[in-house]
């Protein structure tokens, strides 16, 4: 099959399959849940709490807060450039 007859969940899982090939230390993550279905966005929320827990530090950015809930430990938010909150 080609890459591009993949799915939008399948493309999702490829990309970050193919990240973690090179174990690396910190991921950075541009909306990774959008464009999922529901089952989608629940696996990829599973997958980051297991990256989580083996040490992997997870930088992300999503307009989507009520999901990042549940995985962030710090949440820092940006308006036109100017960090506003942090904590």
């Amino acid at each position: 099959m080609q890459v591009e007859g993949l799915s939008r969940g399948m493309s999702q899982r490829l990309s970050i399959a193919r990240v973690l090939l090179h174990d690396p230390k910190i991921l950075l993550m541009d909306e990774p849940a959008a464009g999922l279905d529901p089952r989608a966005r629940v696996e990829i929320r599973e997958l980051l709490k297991e990256l989580r827990s083996l040490g992997k530090t997870i930088l992300i950015s999503s307009h989507i807060l009520n999901e990042l809930a549940e995985l962030c430990d710090s949440v820092g938010i940006l308006e036109h450039g100017t960090l506003c909150f942090s904590g």
